[in-house]
């Protein structure tokens, strides 16, 4: 009798709280695909590099799945208090007719494990299905192959799923138990007719409050703007404390001032059934005014993370180009080496002055000295030195009362302060614009050009030229030159857009034969496809100096690498590597994150909703009675389940817009990033998700009002 009425309970707890039920099969159905992709390799060809990415995303997402397990357990626990406050009159019947608070319970715990089971069936049928699609953007974004049609199922993850949902049901099973066993068989009787009494009855303290809470959440946006994200101040301390007060603050009073404010105008408080529903909207928004703050505040984390994952990969994708014109870039630091540093001009090592002396300080010279094939693989190379100008950054700021943005002062003002001002040669420079494509430029005996990436440093050098019209470089007065561009954004190595904040190309007279530059870069073209050639190039230079920073810190008195003629290398393909791992990772993050959470959000508040319309059945009865058609029925629910749902929506994206303003302010220090599209793209996901549970919403709380 016991697994009959506990059947029957669940079969129509479906129909009337279907969102609940297909929440927690996603939610399965998610878990076990995202813990799938590290079992990806059996059915994908991927290399070592590529195993690694697919490893250390494995152990991330472990880690993120504990904590989503938390939320999504929340959610479980949320739905299951408004299940059984729905049920109290049916189990005070079953007392009236003589079941015991045991017995009830024991059907309580049939219940949990039915829903238990069934959901999380449907959910891994589900995530094995999703899993298999994930295989296909996984080969997309390695550019690898699938073996065949192989379809795969992963222990592993089925494993963690059904970890994660046994204890987030025993948790709910005890809940369950515990708030059954502790109700009153009067307090059971009487809960339909128990309703929310609005707090907030006097229209100046709820607009006051109101006002309060704007003007909370205004102040914080203006403090985040100001103070940015890398400056742990009491500014950013303040501004996280004013937005979370504000939000709650917004709506506690938002019940009592739309009531409050929409019967200043009796116009339209008294049209159709404006005045039922507002008094419903505030009954179920003054009760619940802490969980939709909370969902506000989630939606808002999950938004960012979204928004930020697309912003990155969208960026990473857009730059990859233009950041590795040259197949391989390698470098060369003067004043590294184990033998301490020598008297001789910027501190270059003795050892180190040695051995790039022997080469004229050539990098391609000796490169084709030592490495076998080096004519072969490489078909152009240019290098560049960098000299010590007698100039940092501070003396020019100084000299004109120049300041950065917080971004730049925030992260190490002093750094910033003391970072050299570098010069290069114009023929140098012009050589490695050739290998661009770029065109060569052209200055007189008494100009300078200005070479930097960066829009705000652009600015700085830009000012000086137009406030002091020249600059002194080694005894050497030159200006701006004429009719060029503010700077030149020539790349300087692999990989390195966005990083170059300003140097100085003078003509080749103004650097003299005696100093020496403090670091030197060589850029190489293939002589072929980077796909042929790489690996061959990487393992001739491998060959040859093994591991150029280990061996430039070992002191070797048989004269062996002291960092010449590199010390630290990079490839295109290396950088491929690199932004792959970082676009997996924040990708497939970001998405799992911010899925977990907005179904989270949007379920509770459709769960919300629903229990406010079963609990409000008698008084549909009423207006049915009293003549109301149903269509006025309809249009009263529709906008009472619409503003339920915008408001919080429409909050955290604007939470959202000031974050994500911010955090590309941050982004700036190391390149450009893309908010519009990002955020737009976000938003239209949001809007998905959420218009789907509030459709579904609308619908069975109409279903209640008809029945």
């Amino acid at each position: 009798m016991y697994i009959k009425l506990a059947t029957r309970s669940v079969r129509r707890s479906l129909r009337d709280f279907a969102i609940y039920f297909v929440t927690l099969a996603f939610g399965a159905c998610v878990f076990y695909a995202f813990n799938s992709i590290a079992d990806q390799q059996a059915v994908l060809e991927l290399s070592s590099r590529q195993l690694e990415v697919i490893y250390l995303l494995r152990n991330m997402i472990s880690g993120v799945t504990v904590f989503l397990a938390l939320i999504f357990g929340f959610l479980v626990l949320y739905a299951n208090r408004f299940l059984i406050r729905r049920r109290k009159h049916e189990f005070a019947i079953y007392q009236t007719l003589g079941m015991s608070r045991s017995k009830i319970s024991f059907i309580i715990v049939l219940e949990t494990l039915i829903v238990g089971i069934g959901a999380l069936a449907i959910g891994l049928i589900l995530g094995y299905l999703l899993s298999q699609l994930l295989v296909i953007a996984t080969a997309a974004l390695f550019n690898v192959r699938v073996e065949g049609f192989a379809l795969y199922f992963s222990g592993s993850a089925a494993a963690v799923t059904i970890t994660c949902f046994a204890l987030i049901f025993i948790c709910t099973l005890a809940f369950n138990v515990i708030t059954v066993t502790r109700y009153k068989l009067l307090d059971l009787i009487n809960a339909s007719r128990v309703s929310e009494k609005l707090k907030l009855r006097n229209l100046p303290l709820a607009i006051i409050l109101f006002i309060v809470s704007v003007g909370m959440i205004i102040a914080s946006y203006m403090l985040l703007i100001d103070n940015g994200m890398l400056n742990m101040s009491w500014q950013f301390m303040a501004a996280t404390i004013l937005v979370c007060i504000g939000t709650f603050l917004f709506f506690f009073s938002l019940s009592g001032f739309l009531l409050r404010l929409v019967q200043s105008s009796k116009k339209i408080y008294l049209r159709g059934l404006n005045m039922f529903t507002l008094r419903q909207l505030s009954s179920c928004v003054n009760s619940a005014f802490v969980s939709i703050a909370l969902v506000c505040l989630t939606l808002f984390v999950a938004f960012t993370s979204m928004c930020t994952g697309f912003a990155t990969v969208t960026t990473l994708n857009k730059n990859f180009e233009k950041n590795t014109i040259y197949d391989a870039s390698y470098s060369a630091y003067y004043n590294v080496g184990s033998d301490g540093l020598g008297d001789n001009p910027n501190g270059i090592s003795d050892m180190m002055l040695k051995q790039a002396s022997a080469d004229n300080f050539n990098m391609e010279q000796a490169f084709a000295k030592r490495v076998q094939d080096w004519n072969k693989l490489v078909s152009q190379a240019a290098q560049i030195d960098f000299y010590l100008s007698n100039h940092t950054l501070g003396d020019l700021m100084k000299a004109m009362d120049y300041s950065f943005n917080n971004v730049y002062e925030s992260v190490n003002p002093d750094g910033l302060i003391k970072e050299p001002l570098y010069v290069v040669k114009l023929s140098q420079f012009n050589n490695l614009r050739a290998i661009c494509g770029e065109k060569a430029i052209m200055l007189a005996s008494n100009e300078c050009a200005i070479w930097c990436d960066d829009d705000d440093f652009t600015a700085f050098y830009s000012t000086w030229f137009v406030e002091k019209n020249e600059l002194a470089i080694f005894n050497n007065n030159l200006g701006l030159a004429k009719d060029s561009p503010n700077s030149y954004t020539t790349l300087a190595s692999t990989g390195s857009a966005g990083s170059n904040v300003g140097i100085i190309v003078v003509p080749d007279h103004v650097i003299s034969e005696q100093l020496y530059p403090i670091r030197s870069i060589l850029n190489i073209k293939y002589n072929g496809s980077r796909t042929d050639i790489d690996a061959h190039f990487e393992a001739a230079v491998a060959k040859t100096f093994g591991n150029a920073w280990i061996n430039a810190n070992i002191n070797n008195s048989n004269g062996g690498n002291y960092g010449w003629p590199y010390l630290s290398g990079s490839s295109a393909q290396q950088f491929y590597d690199m932004s792959t791992i970082v676009t997996a990772t924040v990708t497939y993050l970001a998405i799992y994150i911010g899925f977990i959470m907005l179904i989270t959000c949007a379920a509770i508040l459709a769960l919300q909703q629903l229990t406010q319309a079963s609990d409000s059945a008698s008084r549909y009865v009423l207006l049915s009675k009293i003549g109301t058609s149903e269509r006025m029925v309809s249009g009263a629910l529709f906008w009472q389940t619409a503003v339920y749902f915008v408001f919080p929506l429409v909050l955290a994206l604007a939470h959202t817009t000031i974050a994500m303003s911010v955090i590309s302010d941050v982004v700036k220090l190391f390149g450009s990033l893309e908010i519009a599209l990002p955020l737009l793209i976000t938003t239209a996901i949001a809007v998905l998700v959420y218009g789907t549970y509030f459709i579904f919403t609308y619908l069975a709380s109409r279903n209640f009002a008809r029945n």
